[in-house]
């Protein structure tokens, strides 16, 4: 038998490999990747990033005055949607 050759396009996710997400405690983080720019070591994954900026989520208690910055991976992984 033959496996049917999927049409779907593969999406590259983002991986930061010994980086764990200081909100949910994803290791590594997988996505979007948020640095604060105040606290030499806070990390927010994507979804705890934007649940931040909403006053809401686990790393809500954080100080709303710091700056994330947005990093980019160093390695990527084919998803197929």
């Amino acid at each position: 038998t033959q496996r049917p050759v999927s049409t779907a396009p593969e999406v590259l996710q983002e991986v930061h490999d010994l980086v764990t997400c200081d909100g949910c405690g994803m290791a590594p983080i997988v996505g979007l990747r948020f640095k604060c720019g105040a606290c030499p070591d806070f990390d927010l994954c994507g979804a705890c990033h934007a649940s931040f900026l909403r006053g809401a989520g686990p790393a809500a208690a954080h100080s709303p005055a710091h700056a994330f910055s947005r990093l980019p991976a160093r390695r990527f992984i084919a998803e197929t949607p």
